[in-house]
């Protein structure tokens, strides 16, 4: 660190800083331990930048989130920021945490464990949600990890390539960590200025988090290489499981759930809004919650794809008779477009089935 930071940030009750610092590392900052105030376990997050504009950004997303690092207890505990001007150079003063996932992950064993992560998670997450930020950028290095009364609390970090969302967005522009990014991030073809749907721009995150409750879930990520990423995202989701080994009767539910969260369209992928209307407090009303949310998206998805299967069999039906024509209803699904179906045509979804049909017992397990 220069002579001149130095100085600057002992004017602050900044000082003792050590780098490399244990584990720490950023992809586009230095991360030292520091002391403040004259106690330890403290760290300094240093970003230097030549755009005024760019860093500019990423300080508005930190002021707009100020108050929330103070009261949610799942976002990075931020204690100050600075910014340098004649130095170029940015730095925040955070509380130093134990760990962080990537390191804890292994300890996460139960269903139980990963669901607690994921409550938290979602409830640091309704602090962006609220403030129409997107990350960009979740994997597990960013989900640091304090212990209070030896129970994990879950805290979101970095918000480096994190997007303030306007009218208007570079949606293309610097994403995250490759490997969980979601797919429309690689496969825009035309980037530029777009006019943004906040609701569907969040599920960029959400595909995010559902990859990291994947590696929870499987001990891996489906994909190790980008080519099998790709080959990833255009399998159907029950391909996607075949590789894996059986899957607990009891957590069949929440693996539907994670594949809803992974979908490639991001038109068919289950949104934050959805998720967060499952959170309480209470783990058990909050694992019905998430139950009833995926039995609900899977009798969607296979209504339409019975719909489907119906309008496939009217275009044959006339075909062979042109003079006698059924009568339909219509539906609009979620493109615009008119589904139909006979009136006469037995519904496999009737409530009297729908219990039976949505079991957790799923195809998934062999």
């Amino acid at each position: 660190m220069e002579t001149q930071l130095i100085d600057k940030l002992i004017q602050l009750n900044i000082d003792n800083p050590l780098f490399p610092y244990k584990e720490y590392h950023g992809q586009q900052a230095l991360i030292f331990g520091c002391s403040y105030k004259k106690k330890n376990n403290f760290i300094l997050k240093v970003i230097g930048y030549e755009n005024e504009q760019t860093i500019q950004k990423e300080l508005d997303i930190y002021y707009r989130l100020k108050q929330e690092f103070k009261d949610n207890e799942n976002l990075v505990d931020i204690i100050e920021i600075h910014q340098f001007k004649d130095l170029k150079k940015v730095c925040i003063l955070m509380n130093e945490c134990n760990t962080n996932l990537k390191f804890y992950k292994n300890q996460l064993t139960d269903l139980k464990s990963r669901l607690i992560f994921f409550m938290q998670f979602l409830q640091g997450y309704k602090s962006l949600y609220n403030h129409q930020v997107i990350h960009r950028d979740i994997k597990p290095e960013n989900i640091l990890i304090c212990f209070k009364d030896n129970k994990p609390i879950y805290q979101l970090t970095d918000f480096g390539v994190s997007k303030l969302c306007e009218e208007s967005i570079n949606i293309q522009s610097q994403i995250g960590t490759q490997q969980y990014a979601a797919p429309e991030l690689s496969k825009i073809q035309s980037p530029g200025l777009l006019k943004f749907d906040y609701e569907k721009g969040s599920k960029i995150d959400v595909y995010s988090i559902g990859l990291v409750l994947y590696e929870l879930q499987f001990g891996k990520l489906p994909f190790e290489k980008p080519k099998a990423q790709n080959l990833f995202f255009d399998t159907t989701l029950k391909t996607r499981l075949k590789s894996q080994v059986d899957i607990k009767y009891d957590e069949g539910w929440f693996v539907d759930l994670i594949m809803q969260m992974i979908q490639t369209n991001p038109d068919e992928r289950v949104g934050f809004k959805k998720l967060y209307e499952c959170y309480d407090k209470k783990l058990d009303k909050f694992i019905l919650n998430l139950k009833k949310l995926t039995e609900d998206n899977m009798i969607q998805f296979l209504q339409s794809s019975q719909f489907n299967i119906i309008n496939q069999k009217q275009r044959e039906n006339q075909r062979r008779n042109n003079s006698r024509s059924p009568i339909r209803f219509f539906n609009n699904n979620q493109n615009g477009q008119q589904n139909q179906y006979h009136l006469n045509q037995p519904q496999f979804f009737n409530q009297g089935i729908r219990q039976q049909q949505c079991q957790t017992d799923r195809a998934y397990k062999r």
